[in-house]
């Protein structure tokens, strides 16, 4: 499942926390999809996480998902032919494009085997 980001982070009340959150699409459906990017105690820490992920201009701040590992691997390699790097930043972009989303953090989905 893809995700697009569609706005700015925006900073909302709930409950008695404050939430940071991203409005965004589910590329393949294209169902409104929003993504919580984290939640704070206070409305200033939340405003400053907020213009944080918005400097990045990634979705969700980018950082702990799968599009930045691959992209910081990519570009690590230069001990590298120029084709070898051609070739790693098309699949790089591959792989963005379909995983690039997941965060690192997240468990492996469990499956059931059939034997």
């Amino acid at each position: 499942m893809g995700w697009k980001a569609t706005g700015q982070p925006t900073v909302r009340k709930q409950r008695d926390k404050w939430a940071v959150r991203l409005d965004g699409i589910d590329t393949e459906t294209g169902n409104h999809r929003p993504r919580q990017l984290g939640t704070y105690a206070s409305q200033r820490s939340a405003r400053a996480a907020a213009a944080k992920f918005a400097a990045e201009g990634t979705e969700g701040g980018g950082k702990g998902t799968v599009g930045w590992l691959v992209d910081r691997r990519v570009a690590a390699k230069t001990d590298i032919t120029e084709k070898s790097q051609m070739q790693n930043r098309w699949a790089a972009g591959h792989i963005s494009k379909g995983l690039g989303a997941v965060r690192l953090d997240r468990s492996p989905a469990r499956t059931k085997h059939r034997s």
